[in-house]
């Protein structure tokens, strides 16, 4: 993605949030600093910033540079699509002093259990995203999996969001209460 893109992405003049990941993993090991920094250069407080990875530690690295709490309108989270990416990569999210942290787990390829200490404070999720892989030659997921982990995330007071295939074949996506409508609409650049 060239800067102009950047801009025309991110300089919306109404509140918005942003996925990052949908422009590609921020953090790959392909992706170089200079143009992550151009990244992070075009982030504004308007805006939320939901960037999953998928590759933490280098996420982890990347805010460590900076010495201080990532700012509030930067939510930092990870992919984790089964147990084992699971008990990899969600340590590594915790380690990153953010306001919010978030975990996608999609595709979902096996059940997960977060664990009883991680629902302990200073642990906590503040926002959990489960979905099924789409399109041809997706692979399958069993819904007690997501069933069980919205359980727990029920007993832990963590918000838990089931991304779901409408009758259209869209995608739709249950936001936290605190968005308001409107929240993920196409921005006015004029």
């Amino acid at each position: 993605m060239n800067e102009t893109t950047l801009k025309k992405t991110f300089g919306c003049k109404k509140p918005r949030m942003i996925a990052v990941q949908l422009m590609g993993d921020l953090f790959n090991e392909r992706v170089p600093d200079d143009y992550i920094l151009k990244v992070f250069q075009n982030m504004y407080p308007l805006h939320t910033y939901i960037i999953l990875t998928k590759h933490p530690k280098r996420m982890a690295a990347w805010f460590g540079q900076w010495n201080r709490t990532v700012p509030p309108y930067i939510w930092p989270g990870v992919s984790a699509e089964n147990q084992a990416r699971w008990d990899e990569r969600v340590p590594i999210l915790r380690s990153i002093p953010a306001a919010k942290h978030i975990v996608s787990v999609e595709p979902m390829l096996g059940p997960i259990d977060c664990g009883d200490d991680f629902w302990e404070s200073g642990n906590r999720l503040d926002w959990l995203i489960v979905g099924a892989e789409q399109g041809p030659g997706a692979r399958h997921m069993n819904p007690d999996w997501a069933t069980e982990l919205a359980n727990q995330c029920s007993a832990a007071e963590i918000p838990f969001f089931f991304k779901k295939q409408s009758r259209d074949s869209e995608i739709t996506l249950e936001l936290p209460r605190q968005f308001p409508a409107g929240y993920l609409e196409d921005c006015d650049h004029a």
